[in-house]
């Protein structure tokens, strides 16, 4: 029998003769999930009963899937397109099932059998999905299953819910709607933190937690007033003080968040989150907000509407096909509705007029044999669907271009050309709403605005492998014209700090690279491979002289825009093989030069030999031009009153220029942080050996710290002069943490030979340095998550960084010992920092990357863990040391799973791998 001899009413009578041989168990089984209510993720009897009895049926049944605990599947059929089905089964407190999730699980399991006898019956190629969902009312079931996979290969999604007769005042009543919009929702926790102090003696010395708590409700209320129709805010205190005679140092507040669309939600979020925080500034309370549990608006399918209305009508059902009122409840099927094309209906059962879900005599309504009956003959018609969407290609098609159009997803939608950087990135629609888009809110995406978006050809970042040996020169190709074209570089450096500073944007002309035919190979004393290469104009060359207080600060805290970037070195190369007298400002052009490839290998490297072969390129000209760096007089330094230093002739801006130092300082930092990856020859170890004192890291630290302002003079603002001061003691904690780093790698690799330094000796180091900087390991502690200034967050970084460091002396250099006391208090503050940071800004963890690779593989908690692992992830398409991090934050917890929890030799496995070069 082929399809299209199959008559839809043989399917509907096969699908009614199986149904009919079931309805004594379907009715049993309805009857026991309703008379044993249980809440979200507890779901065990009804999980158990409905899982036992499919198994009855002869299926095979996966239960606790997707990992959850409380989930199940089961799967009908071969080839073809795969229907889903969707069984909730949760209930509500005090109320049992008020919102008749045991009708939806019933009817879904009723259509999940009729459609897989159809299929049987016909012999067609089809699939059909009974997917167990808990935890609809309140925990975001569908979401997780989604991050698991569950709905990854679904063509078609299908549901019904339960309602009365009349949902919508204005409605006549019916069997039922078919297509019914619902509200997007989120959930806001937030916790305001205040000081206790006696509220009859000395009131004055406190901060009042709950005050701040009280403002902010009442700020909502008046919020509410300029609340759309169908939005709504919800909120319950759940930790308020016990007693009145105390000013209470902390509540906290639940909030529920609806709109009908996710723009509106992402909208009206940010003015309740201005509302919290206001309430905490009047206070001077910290407040902690922390968003989850999204649940997106329903997207309708005018398609799978119309089938429900054919087939619900073949079983005398008047349904509506639609209603465009919104419906203000909300659920995690629209979550489902963004993934494929879905249908959540609405059927009506016979409930008091006044009745509605979450009222007990709704509750009492989906308990009874007519309430039953209408499941199943909803379950008839989800089936009937099921067989639609699987036979009939073009209704199949049609419906999923409808669903396309809807999202506006890929070639079918709209695409923005002003909308945030991911949406452009991935060319799809973007609502263009901030801070966080629909579309990137609705997929769980990093939402970013203001990265520039390449047009043309992609640009991948690519991860930093050692390459294989080969004694052969590598060859480079001629550059095309074409791949010199569009490529926006404002992205490489550009800033994660949520502060822009004034002087960050200085405005440049554009540089029109031209192709170079012949490849690029500086004659010193090693072949450097110019395998990525920058061409500097010469505004381009008075700006790279700008670094506020240090490079550090620079490429972490501050924008740094070029002008242009190729894969061209025009005047480097007419230097390089022009034959003349070199001059020292001619090395400075050089070494500037290679440390723009450095970096840029660095970041979005082809492999560490490239890497390598840019850093031996340093020593060579270490070697060749010790000129380059000497201890210059710091009367030199100082410029008269009233000079304008860039006025000034090259020869007094020689004397006063400190480039080379801030260069070298940060090729230092980046070899350093390399080592673990591969690189073989430190160019730190090298420094140290010359002897020369203007090399120390020490020295090249205190000269960028100290006199970039000098070079600038009269014309370096001020507010960045207040700004190097407040930063000074928290980038000397930085740069102790990076020597800190190669030592604690050096000490590893060479104690094989017996010429390392102790593992002893370095922790008393450590020991030490946190003692003199315990000021701003304080601060950290008890800090909040947003400052004016942006000191705070390089405290963050710079005591999250020591923290790293501290939990990699142990993993490297003291494997068999237990985490002592400071190894658990460095893990807690790498976690409480990330999250701070998180909350702040998610482009914030883009600088602690080593924290975060650190405290995934030492801590125990599995919560924080999963968290820390979903930050590395999502770090991954912005550095290729990110991906690193990740990549070896997996590698390692893999092998710790295996061992049951037991901490891996880290030394061991990073010294496999760095031996691999």
């Amino acid at each position: 029998m082929t399809l299209t001899t199959i008559n839809i009413e043989e399917v509907k009578t096969s699908v009614d003769a199986a149904l009919e041989a079931l309805q004594q168990d379907l009715r049993e089984l309805n009857h026991r999930i309703w008379s044993n209510p249980e809440l979200a993720y507890e779901e065990h009897r009804a999980h158990d009963t409905i899982c036992d009895f499919l198994e009855g049926q002869g299926f095979t049944v996966t239960r606790h899937a997707y990992g959850l605990e409380t989930s199940f599947e089961v799967l009908s059929g071969t080839g073809g397109r795969l229907v889903n089905f969707n069984a909730e089964y949760d209930a509500l407190p005090g109320i049992g099932h008020a919102c008749g999730h045991n009708l939806i699980a019933t009817s879904s399991i009723a259509a999940f059998l009729a459609l897989s006898f159809a299929i049987s019956k016909f012999n067609i190629p089809g699939r059909a999905q009974l997917l167990g969902t808990p935890a609809e009312e309140n925990g975001g079931g569908k979401a997780k299953l989604i991050d698991a996979g569950a709905y990854k290969n679904v063509d078609i999604s299908l549901m019904a819910h339960p309602g009365p007769k009349k949902i919508y005042p204005d409605q006549e009543p019916s069997d039922g709607i078919a297509g019914t919009p619902m509200n997007a929702r989120k959930n806001i926790h937030c916790e305001f933190t205040g000081r206790n102090a006696h509220a009859g003696g000395n009131p004055w010395e406190g901060i009042n937690a709950l005050d701040a708590l009280v403002s902010s409700y009442n700020n909502v209320a008046v919020l509410r007033q300029q609340l759309l129709p169908d939005q709504r805010v919800h909120c319950a205190f759940l930790d308020t003080p016990k007693v009145a005679n105390v000013i209470p140092d902390y509540t906290k507040a639940f909030w529920q968040v609806r709109s009908p669309t996710l723009k509106g939600l992402n909208a009206l979020v940010g003015k309740l989150r201005n509302c919290i925080e206001a309430g905490a500034l009047a206070t001077g309370c910290q407040v902690k907000i922390e968003e989850n549990e999204l649940y997106t608006d329903v997207r309708l399918n005018d398609t799978l509407c119309e089938r429900y209305q054919v087939h619900m009508g073949r079983y005398s059902r008047n349904v509506l096909k639609r209603h465009d009122k919104v419906l203000t409840g909300s659920s995690d099927i629209g979550n489902v509705s963004y993934e494929t094309p879905t249908l959540h209906t609405m059927f009506a059962i016979p409930a008091p007029t006044t009745s509605f879900p979450h009222h007990p005599t709704f509750a009492a309504a989906a308990g009874t044999d007519e309430a039953h009956a209408e499941a199943l003959i909803v379950g008839k018609s989800l089936a009937l669907i099921g067989w639609d969407m699987i036979v009939e290609n073009d209704m199949y098609d049609l419906a999923r271009r409808q669903w396309k159009d809807e999202i506006g997803f890929g070639r079918n939608g709209p695409r923005s050309k002003s909308g945030c950087s991911t949406c452009r990135r991935r060319k799809v629609k973007c609502g263009e709403e901030k801070p966080v888009c629909a579309r990137c809110s609705s997929l769980r995406l990093n939402c970013e605005w203001g990265v520039p978006v390449k047009r043309g050809r992609s640009t991948q970042i690519r991860h930093l492998e050692p390459a294989p040996e080969t004694s052969e020169q590598p060859s480079w190709p001629t550059p095309k014209a074409e791949d010199l074209v569009g490529f926006q570089p404002d992205a490489l450096f550009a800033s994660p700090s949520p502060v822009s500073w004034a002087s960050d944007a200085l405005p440049f002309d554009t540089f029109n690279p031209v192709p170079i035919p012949t490849p690029i190979c500086p004659s010193l004393d090693v072949n450097v491979a110019c395998a990525n290469s920058l061409t500097l104009t010469s505004l381009d060359r008075q700006y790279f002289q700008y670094f506020p207080s240090s490079s550090l600060v620079f490429y972490y805290m501050k924008r740094w825009k070029w002008s242009s970037l190729c894969q061209a070195v025009k005047e480097f190369r007419q230097l390089l093989e022009t034959p003349r007298q070199v001059s020292l400002d001619d090395v400075g052009t050089v070494f500037a030069t290679v440390f723009l490839m450095i970096a840029w290998e660095w970041q979005f490297g082809n492999s560490v030999r490239h890497l390598q072969l840019h850093l031996q390129g340093v020593r060579s000209l270490l070697e060749t031009h010790p000129q380059l760096f000497r201890i210059k007089d710091v009367n030199d330094m100082f410029c008269s009153p009233g000079v304008n230093t860039l006025a000034s002739d090259s020869g007094t801006m020689a004397k006063v220029s400190f480039i080379p130092e801030q260069l070298l300082l940060w090729i230092l930092y980046i070899d350093a942080s390399c080592r673990p990856i591969g690189l073989t020859d430190s160019l730190n170890d090298y420094v140290a050996q010359t002897g020369n004192p203007a090399l120390q890291p020490d020295h090249l630290y205190r000269c960028a710290r100290l006199w970039g302002r000098c070079f600038w003079g009269e014309q370096y603002p001020d507010e960045e002069v207040l700004d190097d001061i407040e930063n000074y003691r928290v980038l000397e904690l930085l740069h102790v943490g990076f020597c800190l780093r190669h030592r604690t790698w050096k000490v590893l690799v060479e104690s094989a030979a017996g010429t390392a330094e102790s593992a002893e000796a370095l922790f008393r180091e450590i020991l030490a340095t946190r003692e003199t900087f315990s000021d701003l390991f304080i601060t950290a502690r008890f800090a909040g998550s947003v400052s004016a200034r942006r000191t705070l967050n390089t405290i963050y970084m710079a005591v999250s960084t020591f923290y790293g460091q501290v939990l990699l002396h142990r993993r490297l250099l003291c494997v068999d010992a237990l985490p002592l006391g400071i190894h658990q208090q460095a893990t807690a503050g790498i976690i409480d920092i990330c999250q701070k940071q998180f909350l702040s800004d998610p482009r914030l963890l883009r600088r602690l990357h080593w924290p975060l690779l650190m405290a995934a593989i030492e801590t125990n908690d599995i919560t924080h863990q999963s968290w820390l692992r979903q930050r590395l992830w999502e770090l991954r398409d912005f550095h290729s040391e990110f991906i690193w991090a990740h990549d070896v934050a997996e590698q390692v917890l893999a092998l710790q799973d295996v061992g049951q929890g037991r901490y891996i030799n880290l030394a061991d496995f990073l010294l496999k791998r760095f031996h691999a070069r």
